[in-house]
This record gives structure tokens, sequence and C-alpha cells, in this order.
């Protein structure tokens, strides 16, 4: 599917139009583009993400987030590398414009630029301070000397990717083996991922359905932007936060350059929590261009409803079908 800026994406997606774009200037302590996690990242990198991935031309920043570690005080030097195998010189200096510690989030922010002379790819965001050095795979993605006006896009959904040794799960790990090098083969510029990643789990601790699928999609050279479905909820349901570790926020807005918001909606189990909205709207503010909302519950099911709570964390009531759209 191709998608040029101000145009209308017809998909099982929801496309939205934003106002118009203003320039936004990051202040010494950025805000946050992710909500707050319940755990620690895999690679201690909270942002940018496999599925929430930061889109940059060259001379732009970008901001990446570090999750606190024991080993590490709060005051920290830090550089950070974009590194790619695909690429002449496999590892390249970005430029630290600034860097901080923040308690609120419990990690650190470092703001860093994108010099010229980078290929135009996909890369492995590594950052390196006092000994240690953390890499998140897939999540930079470079286009050069500018930003698309159109983009193709390809959407997959309900992999149901399952390790239980079951023939349904042996079948789904081929084909989702099959989707990521059709997807690499295709190479549109954007490939998301609508929910049910993995099959439900039956137990708190069936972590392997989670590690595998990500094992799986870090062979993607294609940016990735996914949200949850129900049957990923289901380790939610069990307090285990698999989809965090591995893969990403729960929600959050990925901009792929200054024409294209993805909005990602975690829809629960058909149900969309109404704060939500408050980081959302947070970071669409002042952009324009074409907005594309992924939910695994499609907004036009007259089921699905948005509930509502109190910044006490009582229930408030829900939002009907109308009031949703």
């Amino acid at each position: 599917m191709r998608v040029r800026a101000g145009s209308l994406l017809a998909v099982s997606l929801l496309v939205l139009f934003i106002a118009s774009s203003t320039s936004v200037e990051f202040s010494s302590a950025p805000q946050p583009p992710f909500p707050e996690y319940h755990v620690t990242p895999l690679n201690h990198v909270m942002y940018p993400r496999l599925i929430s991935p930061a889109f940059v031309a060259y001379g732009d920043t970008f901001t990446a987030w570090i999750a606190r570690t024991e080993d590490l005080p709060s005051s920290v030097t830090w550089s950070a590398y974009l590194e790619s195998a695909f690429t002449e010189d496999w590892r390249y200096a970005l430029d630290v414009v600034d860097q901080g510690f923040d308690d609120g989030v419990g990690g650190w922010w470092v703001t860093v630029r994108v010099p010229e002379g980078v290929p135009p790819g996909l890369y492995n965001l590594t950052v390196e301070g006092s000994g240690l050095r953390f890499t998140e795979p897939n999540s930079v993605y470079v286009f050069g000397d500018s930003y698309p006006t159109e983009i193709r896009v390809i959407q997959f959904t309900d992999t149901h990717y399952g390790t239980r040794g079951i023939p349904k799960h042996y079948r789904n790990q081929q084909l989702f083996r099959m989707l990521v090098a059709t997807i690499n083969g295709l190479r549109p510029d954007v490939v998301v991922h609508t929910g049910d990643v993995i099959d439900a789990i039956a137990r708190p601790d069936e972590e392997d359905p989670f590690r595998e699928a990500y094992k799986d999609l870090v062979r993607l050279r294609v940016p990735l932007i996914a949200v949850e479905g129900n049957n990923d909820y289901t380790a939610v349901e069990k307090k285990q936060y698999y989809w965090e570790k591995y893969f990403g926020p729960f929600y959050g807005v990925v901009d792929v350059g200054p024409n294209f918001h993805f909005v990602q909606i975690d829809s629960d189990t058909g149900k969309i929590f109404g704060y939500q909205f408050d980081l959302i709207e947070s970071l669409l503010e002042g952009k324009g261009g074409t907005g594309v909302v992924l939910t695994h519950y499609p907004l036009m099911d007259d089921g699905i409803r948005v509930w509502l709570y109190g910044p006490d964390g009582k229930f408030q009531g829900t939002l009907d079908y109308e009031q949703t759209v």
C-alpha cells in the first residue's frame, strides 16, 4: 500500500488528519515519548524500541532513553552509535547534543544528532557509558537528506506465534518466518503489526513466545511499528509485562518524519483505557500531516468502548461507539 502525505489510507487502520505543523524544540529535559514502564526493557533502552523506532534525516535529532541500572551512577557521559552489518562502515558515531538523568522516568536521556554521510537505512542503536554498552536492534531509521512525502506500508496481524510444540504453533512459526522473509523481499518503507503477535499464554512464566518472536522480528530489514492484541494481553492479565520487555511501549506515537504519524493504541481485550490519550495528544500537539491509528480492535466495531478512570484510579464510566469514534 502507498501512502501520500495528506492522503487517506484505506485499510483496517483508522486515519486522521492533524492540525497545522509547528517546529518543535527540545528543552533541557524533553518529554519521554512513552508511558511508564512496568519492567526494565531487555536491552535497557526505553526509547527508541523495536516497535517504536525513531525516524530521522541528516542534521536532525532524537532523544534516546536508557533505563536505570545499579551499575551506573546518575551522572554518566554517554556516547551513541548507529550500527548495521549491511553498510560499508558498520558503525557510525552520533553527535551528542545534550544528556541528563530523569528521576521521574528512572533513567537517562541522551539527545543525539545524525550527521551527514550515514547511509540511509535501518540501524541498531548502541549507547555506551561508564563501561557499559546497551544495544536496541532495528530502532533507528535514517532517511538521508530529506523526509518522504509518500511511503509504502505493509500491514500484517494475528500471527499467533506460539512455542508449546502443538501443530498450530509449529505452523504459525513457519508462517511467521516466511512473512519476515517476504517483507524483507518487498522492502516497504514501514511494516505495521496490528496485534496478537503471540498466541495466548496459559501460565505466567510462559515467556518463550515473546522471546522467540522477538528473535524472528529482529531479522526484519524494514522498520516495524506494532500494537498489542488481546492474545498478547494475556501476559498482562497474569501480571507479566513481556510485551514491554521484548517489544516496546503499550501505546504512543511514532513519527515517520513530519508528514506521517502512527498512533499506537492499546485496545486490551476490546477496552481502550482513556488515560492513553493524555500522552498521545501531547505527542501530536502542533504536528501536521497524516495520522494513522493502529489498534487491534477496529474503531468501526460498535462493540468497542473507551473506559475512563479519574486521577484517583476510580472507574468513571465508558464512552459509547459514537463518542469513541
